[in-house]
């Protein structure tokens, strides 16, 4: 009995810290795909301990290998589930970190080596060009007032002025309405059912952005999910001035939301255009994040975002430099990006 014991823990150790797995990385400047060398890269290999990670410690295993000549590396570790992930943390001078990629192989050999062991990820780093100071705040609508103002009875538009970095009246002292949410009349969508049995009412709320005046909108920007810097420069055209967010409770009373994390937008405000209808002026920013919904049981509770706005009229620049936030009230930023 002792020796089945002992051989069943033998086998959980093997099992934590899995089998090897085996990748290569190939580091690229993200506009030139030239090679960087000597860019250090980071792996982590991923291993379940089931209940066991209640009273002790999940193995971390992680590789660090560093570019050659070629701009490329070979990372090794080993892991139970195949789950597997690489980046640049620490970025060479003159640009930016990068994400990288997470994938999970699928398949082993005979000799126990994840498959395929070929496997090639390219990492594209973005330059640091012209790195600006800007606004930078993480936007939320005061906590308790939105189920009261933008309730089911809805009592009015809530208003904020990018410029002054503050709410309309009588929820702060901004002056200029660049952006309007209202909360539309709830959709009733009927009786829901959950997989237990029990029954309540299902709907939808629903906020709607928008942005006054002629010219002025945002629109969605096409981003690298690995991309550290996700917009540098705001796009000219495609401003939409409407935009709408939904969140709920579905048929089957689980809560839902329209939000999508990995939605990135630049948007434009109080434009002027010339007798020929070319723009003379106007503020460029950007929303890392799509619009947020804060969903409570009387449903929107709050709205929000992470914008970056330039100040300077007519520059699409949204290059951050990361030290210089011209916003006294930023909020809670989270991991800086740029």
């Amino acid at each position: 009995m002792k020796i089945v014991t002992m051989a069943c823990i033998v086998m959980a150790a093997v099992c934590a810290v899995g089998d090897t797995a085996k990748f290569s990385v190939f580091v690229v400047d993200v506009d030139t795909r030239a090679p960087l060398r000597g860019v250090e890269v980071k792996a982590w290999f991923e291993n379940n301990i089931g209940w066991r990670a209640w009273n002790e410690p999940t193995p971390y295993i992680t590789d660090v290998q560093t570019t050659d000549n070629a701009g490329r590396c070979r990372m090794t570790g080993k892991t139970n589930t195949g789950k597997v992930s690489c980046w640049v943390e620490n970025a060479p001078d003159g640009y930016y970190k990068a994400l990288g990629e997470t994938w999970t192989f699928k398949s082993k050999s005979i000799f126990g080596t994840w498959q395929p062991d070929n496997v090639v990820v390219t990492v594209a780093l973005d330059r640091v060009e012209k790195p600006v100071p800007l606004y930078v705040r993480n936007l939320v609508f005061p906590t308790g007032k939105l189920v009261e103002e933008m309730s089911d009875v809805v009592k009015g538009p809530v208003s904020y002025d990018f410029l002054k970095g503050d709410w309309l009246p009588p929820w702060g002292d901004g002056e200029v309405g660049d952006i309007i949410f209202r909360r539309l009349p709830r959709e009733d969508l009927g009786i829901g059912v959950n997989g237990r049995g029990q029954t309540n009412k299902s709907f939808r709320d629903v906020v709607a952005v928008d942005f006054p005046g002629n010219g002025n909108g945002m629109v969605e920007a096409p981003v690298s999910a690995t991309s550290w810097l996700k917009i540098r420069l705001s796009l000219a055209s495609g401003f939409q001035s409407h935009y709408e967010q939904s969140c709920g409770r579905g048929k089957d009373l689980t809560a839902f939301r329209m939000r999508d994390e990995n939605k990135c937008f630049c948007f434009r405000i109080r434009t002027k255009f010339d007798d020929k209808g070319n723009v003379v002026e106007g503020y460029y920013g950007k929303i890392y994040g799509d619009v947020v919904m804060k969903w409570s049981y009387l449903g929107v509770s709050r709205v929000g975002f992470l914008y970056y706005l330039n100040p300077t009229p007519n520059d699409r620049n949204l290059e951050w430099d990361m030290k210089n936030n011209l916003c006294d009230k930023p909020g809670d930023l989270g991991v800086l990006k740029p």
